[in-house]
């Protein structure tokens, strides 16, 4: 459960940091829904080490101004943690 609050906390501060209301009306939308689902899922210790390491990594990128490797870096994390707990979730339907 904390890793849950320090994972939406990383992420809200890049939404408050957007300043765009439509951004913040959709993060309102999906966040409880999200935080349901991921609620449901149990993170190994080795993700949650592999997901700090990817924040640790973007903040990195941020402080060094590296925008296009952000991207590149977002796309990856996201995609390879979508794969991970889509799987998760379709084997808790089983």
């Amino acid at each position: 459960q904390a890793y849950l609050k320090l994972d939406h906390d990383f992420h809200y501060v890049f939404v408050k940091y957007a300043d765009n209301k439509y951004i913040s009306q959709a993060h309102l939308l999906i966040s409880a829904r999200l935080l349901a689902i991921r609620y449901r899922l149990d993170f190994t210790a080795e993700y949650i080490t592999s997901s700090n390491r990817g924040h640790a990594t973007i903040l990195d990128m941020l402080k060094n101004n590296n925008v296009e490797g952000v991207c590149n870096f977002i796309t990856h994390h996201i995609g390879s943690g979508f794969t991970e707990r889509a799987r998760k979730l379709l084997a808790l339907k089983a």
